[in-house]
C-alpha cells in the first residue's frame, strides 16, 4: 500500500500545481473531484480487503505446524505458540488496514467537500462535480457522523473568501449535508 499511497501522492500534487497554475474554479472543482476519486477508490478497495497470511507466512505456518508434528504430537504450548502467531500477524495486518483506510477516507472526503462546495458555490455541473457529490454523500453515509464531525472540524470552508487558510472559517458536519446536489 505504501507504493500505492506514495503514487496518490505525486498525482495528487501534480493536479494541485496545475490548480494553482489555472485559478479557475471550474478546474479546482473538476481536479479535487478527481483527486478525491482516486483516494475513494483506494479506499473502496481497500475496505473489501481479506486479513488472509500471505502465501510466504502461510507456508512457513505449515512448515512449524510440520517439525512440530515431526517429534509426535505437539505439546499444547507449542500449537498455542503458533496460533498466537498466526493471530499476531493478523491483528498487526488490522491495525495497518485501519491506518490506511482512514487515511485514504479522509483525503477521499475532504478533495470531495471541496470540489462539492466549490461547484455550489459557484453553480457548476458537470459528470465529474455530480458523480463527487453523490460519492461523497455515500461516504459520509459510511462513515456516520463520529467520523465526518472530527475530519471537517479543522477543515477551512474553501469558498470562504479570506486569503490566508488560518483565517478561514471551518466546517461543521452535520448528518446529510452532503445529501443535496449542487
Amino acid at each position: 500500500m505504501d507504493g500505492d499511497l506514495g503514487r496518490a501522492i505525486e498525482i495528487e500534487k501534480e493536479v494541485e500545481r496545475f490548480e494553482v497554475d489555472h485559478p479557475d474554479p471550474r478546474w479546482s472543482a473538476r481536479s479535487e473531484a478527481r483527486i478525491a476519486a482516486l483516494f475513494d477508490c483506494l479506499w473502496s478497495s481497500l475496505r473489501r480487503a481479506d486479513p488472509t497470511l500471505t502465501p510466504e507466512q502461510q507456508a512457513t505456518a505449515r512448515r512449524l505446524a510440520g517439525l512440530l508434528n515431526g517429534f509426535g504430537p505437539p505439546p499444547a504450548n507449542a500449537a498455542q505458540a503458533v496460533a498466537q502467531s498466526v493471530t499476531t500477524m493478523r491483528e498487526a495486518w488490522l491495525r495497518g488496514l485501519h491506518t490506511y483506510l482512514d487515511l485514504f477516507a479522509a483525503q477521499a472526503v475532504r478533495h470531495y467537500v471541496t470540489a462539492h462546495l466549490l461547484a455550489r458555490r459557484h453553480a457548476l455541473g458537470g459528470e465529474d462535480v455530480a458523480r463527487a457529490g453523490a460519492r461523497l454523500s455515500a461516504i459520509a453515509s459510511v462513515l456516520g457522523p463520529d467520523t465526518m464531525s472530527p475530519l471537517l472540524a479543522d477543515f477551512p470552508d474553501p469558498t470562504d473568501p479570506a486569503p490566508d487558510l488560518k483565517d478561514r472559517a471551518c466546517l461543521r458536519y452535520a448528518p446529510r449535508m452532503f445529501d443535496a446536489g449542487p
